[in-house]
């Protein structure tokens, strides 16, 4: 029987599958599996929504602030990138 962690990792594989839950995001650099969402948010009492992408640390550890990314064909910034030490990042995009 293997570790705890090579079970997370294999879940996490399965989570972040085309197959499953994910889609393909697009950055310069290459293409990640993610979670796409659009989550709810308020600010100053203003409601609205926030597109997200959930992904493995391990796949976008290296993605900078302000990277480019492209979900089934629209345009995006990256705003923020934070692991949340479980394997998983969360990042916050910003419509180009």
């Amino acid at each position: 029987m293997g570790s705890l962690r090579d079970t997370m990792d294999t879940d996490l594989t399965t989570f972040f599958s085309t197959d499953e839950f994910a889609v393909e995001v697009t950055f310069a650099d290459g293409t990640v599996d993610a979670i796409y969402d659009h989550e709810y948010v308020e600010t100053m009492d203003v409601a609205g929504t926030r597109p997200v992408i959930m992904a493995a640390t391990a796949d976008v550890s290296d993605k900078a602030l302000g990277a480019a990314v492209t979900i089934d064909g629209e345009s995006y910034r990256v705003a923020s990138n934070e692991a949340d030490g479980t394997g998983v990042s969360r990042m916050e995009l910003e419509a180009l």
